[in-house]
């Protein structure tokens, strides 16, 4: 079986680049993540807040369709989301 790798690169302030690797680990991600969280190392409110945001932008968001630069993928026909609002 081929190993199947999960890399994220991301674009860091100026120029930097910096490429993280899943390969390893990555299907007990979630388990490691919630034992820190019950050991009391999980992230606050403070830590969390940028991203609440973010998600709450998104979902009140209005869609404007295929503009720009996007992943080819987004031409495939879309079904409607199970659960609506």
């Amino acid at each position: 079986m081929s190993e199947i790798k999960r890399n994220i690169s991301i674009t860091l302030p100026i120029t930097m680049e910096e490429k993280l690797e899943f390969s390893e680990g990555f299907v007990d991600l979630h388990t490691k993540a919630y034992e820190e969280i019950l050991k009391g190392n999980g992230f606050g409110i403070q830590e969390t807040r940028q991203a609440i945001k973010i998600v709450c932008d998104i979902r009140h968001a209005s869609p404007v369709g295929l503009k720009g630069e996007y992943h080819p993928m987004a031409r495939e026909c879309t079904t409607k989301h199970p659960f609506s609002i």
